[in-house]
């Protein structure tokens, strides 16, 4: 088996309008991340939009290659959930077939509850699925220890304005059991 497999990681954003909510995002890095890294995002996202004097607010899925990781914009922490086994186009065409339902769906249950949260879940499943991942816990798990993070990193005084720590990017890595930084 080969080593140093990319990992997938789970990136919480800071949402300053709705505090105590976090917009999620996956990751694709390489095993040694650095702030230089190439990474890739992939997310869904509401962006509001006018077509014809109708305003609205579609879920659209998003793919972005990120080459500073420190200059993510409200990035909060990063949390290594499982190895990438697959090749990056495999799991890229994972991601882009998990369904984004709409306000006006025809499933509106599905619908009523699709947010970037539920985006992801969807996505770590059919990854674990398609065996695209090796190392996976179950998404609770996965969840419950990412907001864990978070709320230390609160408790730490993170994202108040008076914060006199080290900047760089909290990551939990999951695999190993590993906290630290990336500057």
């Amino acid at each position: 088996m080969a080593r140093n497999k990319p990992r997938l990681y789970l990136a919480l954003y800071a949402r300053p309008k709705y505090p105590n909510t976090y917009h999620y995002a996956l990751m694709i890095c390489p095993k040694n991340l650095t702030n230089s890294s190439q990474v890739l995002k992939y997310h869904v996202k509401n962006t509001l939009q006018a077509i014809d004097g109708a305003v609205s607010q579609p879920w659209r899925y998003e793919h972005t290659d990120i080459s500073i990781i420190t200059g993510e914009s409200r990035l909060f922490v990063l949390v290594c959930i499982a190895k990438v086994i697959a090749s990056t186009a495999d799991i890229e065409r994972v991601f882009s077939n998990i369904p984004i339902f709409q306000k006006d769906d025809v499933d509106e249950a599905k619908a009523a509850n699709f947010n970037c949260v539920e985006w992801v879940r969807l996505a770590i499943e059919a990854a674990a699925d398609s065996n695209a991942v090796s190392h996976l816990l179950p998404w609770d798990v996965i969840k419950e220890r990412s907001i864990a993070c978070v709320e230390e990193k609160m408790r730490e005084g993170r994202l108040e304005v008076s914060w006199k720590g080290v900047n760089g990017v909290p990551r939990l890595n999951l695999i190993t059991g590993v906290s630290d930084s990336i500057y």
